[in-house]
């Protein structure tokens, strides 16, 4: 996912950086790739964490921990009390029956495209900030069905309105202040 594009001047060498780090790597500290999208063994995921990203780092985490033998038993209870981290499909809690969800630390629109995944109806979707130079259109497919409305803050909020065209109800706002004080 494009990251950090005003360190590089093209993907490309944002990839190469990427790749440089993981072939420091010896084999003998184990390299972890992901081939597909299975929960190794028997292990049970935490019941708070949902998307199928989030599966892919549980299964960086139990991989990570089987190659240091750390005991099937206590990589379990770490499953069963992880509850998330901050800022990352994290629920909030619920008000006039919507169920808030804080996403910020999704910052690339697939990121953003991975968290919408997991939803298949009625969401509030709140996106904005710093731009990255990146194509927004993508999250006009992701956002299908699933978005109900799009709420627009920050510098980039009128490329993302442009991106969107017709295709949603968006609003924008001056800040991520004005939009709860109107909500």
């Amino acid at each position: 996912s494009p990251n950090h594009m005003d360190r590089y001047s093209t993907l490309n060498e944002y990839y190469a950086a990427k790749l440089k780090i993981f072939n420091f790597l010896k084999s003998s500290n184990g390299k972890i790739t992901f081939p597909g999208n299975l929960l190794l063994g028997n292990f049970k995921s935490a019941k708070k964490i949902f998307g199928d990203h989030n599966n892919q780092n549980i299964n960086a985490a139990i991989m990570s921990a089987k190659l240091l033998d750390v005991p099937n038993d206590i990589i379990q209870e770490g499953l069963n009390t992880f509850s998330g981290l901050s800022h990352r499909l994290e629920i909030l809690g619920y008000k006039k029956g919507v169920c808030w969800v804080n996403d910020s630390k999704a910052t690339t629109v697939d990121s953003v495209v991975s968290a919408l995944r997991c939803f298949d109806h009625g969401v509030h979707l709140i996106l904005g900030g710093v731009g990255k130079g990146v194509d927004y259109s993508l999250l006009i497919d992701a956002a299908g069905n699933c978005v109900r409305n799009v709420y627009l803050i920050g510098n980039e909020a009128l490329n993302i309105e442009k991106a969107f065209n017709e295709n949603s109800n968006i609003k924008s706002f001056l800040s991520i202040t004005q939009f709860f004080f109107i909500w």
